[in-house]
């Protein structure tokens, strides 16, 4: 479809298609897309490993809000330049109201690998957000799926620090994962 008239388009975007920044604001695309320099991109949604580590790491980061004095989003979208909105898996953002589009870096961005997302994109991705002032972006990888016991973690934490660790933080708060226990909570499923 290449008419955006429309307030909902529940279609998938080729990464040619193109808008203007109002008309994307305005538009509510499912699944969501990313608009990079005035162009469409389709993200990857996952499959099944992919949604449910996003959702028990949403239920960890919603159990522990309140202590770390954050709170949670997932598939928010954020302005992380004039032209450009991403839309990451998850995100810990200081208490309190937030626009509909988040203009303020978050404190963490979590991005869950996908079957279909390929690497370079998501440390390109990953740079832009630290560039953009998140102080901490973690790439969790859930591994193949012929080896349940994989799970794989990295902090980035500069463009070019990156860490791999089997608990994840973020330096200078009480915000961490383990992924032991992420694994754990995903072989009881």
């Amino acid at each position: 479809m290449t008419e955006y008239s429309s307030h909902i388009q529940r279609c998938n975007v080729a990464t040619t298609s193109t808008l203007s920044l109002d008309e994307y604001v305005r538009t509510t695309f499912h699944p969501d897309v990313e608009y990079l320099d005035g162009k469409l991109e389709d993200r990857n949604v996952g499959k099944y490993e992919h949604s449910r580590i996003q959702f028990l790491i949403a239920l960890w980061f919603g159990r522990n809000e309140r202590v770390w004095g954050v709170q949670g989003v997932t598939e928010q979208r954020m302005r992380v330049s004039p032209t450009r909105i991403r839309v990451p898996d998850i995100a810990l953002l200081p208490p309190g109201r937030q626009p509909a589009i988040i203009t303020v870096p978050p404190l963490l961005i979590v991005e869950v690998v996908s079957p279909d997302d390929r690497y370079p994109n998501l440390t390109s991705k990953a740079r832009e957000f630290l560039a953009w002032g998140v102080p901490a972006v973690w790439i969790i990888d859930p591994g193949d799926d012929e080896n349940e016991d994989t799970l794989v973690g990295e902090v980035w934490t500069a463009p070019d620090i990156c860490t791999s660790a089997k608990v994840l933080t973020v330096a200078g708060t009480a915000i961490h994962l383990d992924l032991g226990e992420l694994l754990s909570a995903l072989r009881q499923s």
